[in-house]
């Protein structure tokens, strides 16, 4: 499940992951607030997994691969709280590859997070 952040800057998308994320959570609410922001500047992105996450579909994955290639160069930041080890490597490993800062947080952290992502 995809849960948009109402309480940020309108420069930032934010969203919590929760229980099992699928290809329809994105279609219907991520990529739709993403795309609310192309043309509007670069897009910041706070992106929190909930301790319940199961996973995400693998149709989900590939949205988000065609959307993040499709938009590679329209992202400047991405703050990226968790707690679960295996989805920060992956999350680091992507940072690496793109354009846009990435910065890992955790839980603990999402106040930091958010400082970070809105400077």
């Amino acid at each position: 499940m995809i849960r948009m952040m109402n309480d940020l800057p309108a420069n930032i998308v934010g969203w919590t992951m929760s229980g099992k994320v699928t290809a329809e959570d994105y279609e219907t609410i991520l990529i739709p607030a993403l795309e609310s922001r192309l043309g509007k500047g670069k897009i910041r992105c706070l992106i929190a997994t909930s301790d319940d996450l199961e996973g995400v579909e693998a149709r989900a994955m590939w949205d988000d691969t065609k959307f993040g290639l499709g938009h590679f160069f329209d992202f400047e930041r991405i703050a990226f709280v968790t707690g679960d080890h295996a989805l920060a490597r992956i999350a680091h490993m992507f940072g690496v590859l793109i354009p846009a800062k990435v910065k890992l947080f955790q839980p603990e952290a999402i106040d930091e997070a958010r400082r970070w992502v809105a400077a």
